[in-house]
């Protein structure tokens, strides 16, 4: 099981900063694209950093809502959204380029992300973009959504994802970050991930939901991030 991270999320002078003995215990990370976080700076910042750990750089991209960090609910014309991913991944694969490496994932954010799980007219737009700017990019998304689904039946490879840090619904999607409990403590994460690795994840009433594990997501503005990665590669290895 793959370890990533949300990385480059800040903009201007707000900066989510990852201590640097910890990001070795990553595999890959998802570089905010400038729509809900990321300046060119911390972007360009974000992926020498990668570099640097010899780490998978991914492009996650998400809604135009720096004031939501992405995580509102938006209902854009396809045509819109289509644009919209097309210009964040290329600008995203045109920096690896400069810098000397490769665009290897995408990895939708937020509200998007959630959005295209369930939304089958979503996830199509989703995936067509990220096809038409490089059908060899891998597809990151929620562990047995729609959206892998669709990625798979149009060729793309995929990697399915689990959260170390969010409470999941019996349906297997995420309870709403605005629900009480939706955000795990540091000791209820660590006893999540152990779970995972076991292939399920229990509800807050106590089912099991069944869930592939190819990739664990740490939020990178996650309370308890560098704690948590510390602990996390011993415990998945």
């Amino acid at each position: 099981m793959k370890i990533n991270c949300d990385f480059g999320e800040g903009y201007g002078n707000y900066d989510f900063h990852l201590e640097e003995n910890v990001i070795n215990q990553l595999d890959l990370i998802n570089v905010a694209c400038g729509f809900h976080g990321g300046d060119p700076e911390k972007i360009i910042e974000a992926i020498k950093r990668g570099m640097k750990h010899d780490l998978k750089i991914g492009a996650h991209p998400g809604y135009y809502d720096l004031r939501g960090f992405g995580r509102i609910e938006m209902h854009l014309p396809m045509k819109i959204l289509y644009s919209d991913l097309v210009y964040q991944l290329c600008a995203l694969e045109g920096i690896c380029k400069v810098l000397g490496t490769k665009l290897y994932h995408v990895k939708p954010h937020g509200a998007l992300y959630n959005q295209c799980a369930e939304d089958e007219q979503l996830a199509e737009t989703v995936v067509r973009a990220i096809k038409d700017v490089n059908k060899d990019l891998v597809v990151v998304g929620l562990s047995g959504s729609k959206f892998l689904s669709i990625a798979e039946s149009n060729g793309l490879k995929t990697l399915h994802e689990v959260f170390a840090d969010r409470r999941y619904e019996s349906n297997g999607q995420l309870m709403s970050r605005q629900q009480q409990g939706a955000l795990l403590s540091l000791e209820d994460s660590l006893e999540q991930i152990m779970n995972l690795k076991a292939g399920y994840a229990v509800t807050e009433e106590g089912n099991k939901v069944l869930l592939r594990a190819d990739t664990i997501c740490i939020h990178g503005d996650g309370q308890h991030v560098n704690a948590l990665l510390s602990a996390l590669k011993g415990m998945i290895d």
